[in-house]
């Protein structure tokens, strides 16, 4: 009897009324691997005529990929169904209008026959280019739990460093993550988040992670699409917000004492999402309104309070001082001429 070989990865995309051209090209990219070994499961998030169609035909037509269809449940729910679908050694997650750069699940699977790690991290890009050999004149990091509790401080910190450059970066959604399909199961993503969960999800998966790979490979071309859930308005993003903002205390409430002041510099990116998702995407004529009532929450007086402003870095600087300093007229001009379209 023939032994079931496993593949190297299960990629997992979560699809919602994309367009064809961009599920092709998704799709394409993984194609241009010589080495790896891979499934697809797109999870089709109850998206329209159009996108079902094209899922089908590429169904069809390639045996390594297979269709889920799920009500609309959001981006976390997708990957946890697909997840439980997957049969690879390594989960990895792309979104359907992203991809990866030629050849990068070839360049991984050489580190992960190497290091044998529960956890590979590599970098994102968001300009054009050839990175190929940036990908292959790659250095990594293999290490425990001195290694992971620098990712935790570069996640909430996101400081340029040997984590992020100006071409290249980890970044803090799922991308460039190749997680052992074991861990990937027990460590599902919060879908009661409703914002956040992806961000999150990379804690919660360094818990149970013994060994982790951090590579500088440029691996994962990500997009800024118009209208995707960090770029609309959300009537209700104030409970949202809250409800990520508990979970990020609540997670960095067991860490060493040391990253905890850590917290309300990432909280201040949050912040900069509400400007964006409920004030200036919202109705124009009450957005100072809106702004007035995010100033006005306990929960943000308290994260201005405690601020430390030295812990700030780049753009985020002059927030922290005007909200420190409850300079509001003044913060609501600075966050007006750069969300102005």
């Amino acid at each position: 009897m023939s032994e079931v070989r496993t593949v190297d990865f299960s990629i997992i995309i979560p699809v919602y009324n994309t367009p064809p051209s961009d599920l092709k090209r998704c799709v394409g990219k993984i194609m241009q691997n010589e080495c790896a070994s891979w499934e697809v499961i797109f999870v089709d998030d109850g998206s329209g005529e159009e996108t079902l169609t094209c899922l089908e035909k590429i169904g069809r037509k390639l045996p390594q990929v297979h269709v889920y269809h799920q009500e609309h449940g959001g981006a976390a729910a997708a990957r946890n169904y697909g997840t439980q679908k997957a049969t690879g050694r390594y989960v990895t997650y792309v979104d359907s209008d992203d991809y990866f750069l030629d050849g990068a699940l070839d360049e991984m699977r050489g580190i992960l026959e190497k290091e044998d790690p529960d956890l590979l991290v590599a970098r994102i890009v968001r300009t054009g280019g050839d990175f190929s050999a940036q990908m292959r004149g790659a250095h990594y990091l293999t290490g425990g739990e001195e290694l992971i509790d620098r990712l935790r401080k570069y996640y909430l910190t996101f400081e340029k460093g040997p984590f992020r450059s100006e071409v290249s970066w980890i970044n803090r959604a799922p991308h460039g993550r190749f997680l052992r399909r074991e861990i990937a199961l027990s460590m599902p993503y919060r879908a009661e988040l409703l914002i956040g969960d992806d961000m999150i999800w990379n804690f919660d998966i360094l818990h149970p992670v013994r060994t982790v790979v951090v590579s500088d490979a440029p691996v994962y071309f990500y997009r800024m699409v118009t209208g995707s859930v960090t770029q609309r308005f959300h009537e209700n993003l104030p409970e949202e917000m809250h409800a990520l903002l508990t979970a990020y205390r609540d997670e960095i409430s067991g860490w060493d004492p040391s990253l905890r002041p850590y917290f309300e510099p990432a909280a201040m990116e949050h912040f900069s999402g509400s400007m964006r998702m409920y004030v200036f995407s919202g109705p124009e004529r009450s957005r100072w309104s809106r702004f007035l009532e995010v100033m006005e929450l306990p929960e943000w007086k308290q994260i201005f309070r405690d601020l430390d402003l030295s812990l700030v870095h780049g753009r985020f600087k002059i927030t922290g001082f005007l909200g420190k300093a409850r300079l509001k007229h003044l913060l609501y001009l600075v966050y007006k001429k750069h969300y102005r379209r």
